[in-house]
C-alpha cells in the first residue's frame, strides 16, 4: 500500500507540474500590493500570499516543473552513461573493466557535494550545467549496479 501511496503522489505531482497553468488557481507572477502575508487559508489563496502578494500555491505548482525536469534530466544522464560504461566493464573485463572502476573509485574519494560545487564553480551557475553536472557526479552508482548483473549473467550455464 505504501507503494500505491508514493506512485499516486507523484502520479499528481507529475499531472499538476504537467498541466499547471489549468490547475493553478491564480498567475504565479500576478502582483497583490494590497494583500500580501496572508496566512494560509484565506479567501481564495490557499497556501496564502508571499510579501508581493503573489499567491503562494501557483509559485509552488510552476516551480514543481523544473525540480521535475531536472530530477528526469539529471537521472537519464546518470543512468545512460553509468549502464554504458557498466556495461562495457562488465562485457568486456580485463583492462576495460579496471579503468571503469578505477574511475568509479576516484569519483567516489570525492565527497558527492564538493564536487558538483567545484565543478559548477568552473563551468559557471545555470539551470543546464546544474543538470550537467549532477547527471556527469551520480553515474557510478549505475555503473557498478550494470557492471554486477553482467558479470553474474556472464557466468550463468546458458551464455
Amino acid at each position: 500500500t505504501t507503494l500505491f501511496v508514493g506512485l499516486v503522489m507523484l502520479i499528481m505531482f507529475a499531472g499538476a507540474a504537467a498541466f499547471a497553468p489549468a490547475v493553478a488557481p491564480r498567475d504565479p507572477y500576478e502582483m497583490d500590493l494590497a494583500s500580501p502575508f496572508l496566512p494560509p487559508g484565506s479567501p481564495g489563496y490557499i497556501l496564502g500570499t508571499d510579501n508581493y502578494g503573489r499567491d503562494i500555491l501557483s509559485r509552488l505548482i510552476y516551480g514543481s516543473r523544473i525540480s521535475l525536469l531536472i530530477g528526469i534530466v539529471v537521472v537519464s544522464i546518470a543512468t545512460v552513461l553509468g549502464s554504458v560504461l557498466g556495461l562495457f566493464a562488465g562485457y568486456y573485463g580485463g583492462w576495460v573493466d579496471n579503468l571503469v572502476m578505477r574511475l568509479v573509485e576516484v569519483f567516489y574519494s570525492f565527497p558527492f557535494l564538493i564536487l558538483v560545487i567545484g565543478v559548477m564553480a568552473i563551468l559557471g551557475p545555470s539551470i543546464f550545467n546544474v543538470m550537467l553536472v549532477l547527471g556527469l557526479v551520480s553515474w557510478p552508482l549505475y555503473a557498478r549496479l550494470v557492471r554486477a548483473q553482467v558479470i553474474a549473467l556472464k557466468s550463468e550455464d546458458f551464455i
